[in-house]
């Protein structure tokens, strides 16, 4: 469904993500991201498939992609304390 890359700049962490749906590119999948359980941004990828989700150090994050259009929701943890 999805292939990720991580960079940092400074003290922010930046997923890079491509959201695919059988190889290809899926251009408006929301992604939801939540840092200590409360929700924190809703971004949806472009007509690339592509989307940036930035991360502050500190804190845990819960990304969720997809569940619109009848897609599987996936979640993936992300841990940036101690980074």
């Amino acid at each position: 469904m999805f292939l990720c890359q991580t960079s940092f700049a400074q003290w922010r962490l930046i997923m890079e993500m491509k959201i695919t749906d059988e190889g290809s590119r899926l251009s408006g999948a929301e992604i939801k991201v939540l840092r200590d359980g409360k929700l924190v941004e809703t971004v949806l990828s472009d007509a690339k498939g592509n989307a940036d989700i930035p991360m502050d150090p500190g804190g845990i994050y819960i990304i969720e992609i997809g569940g619109n259009d009848g897609l599987v929701t996936k979640k993936l943890e992300i841990n940036t304390k101690n980074v």
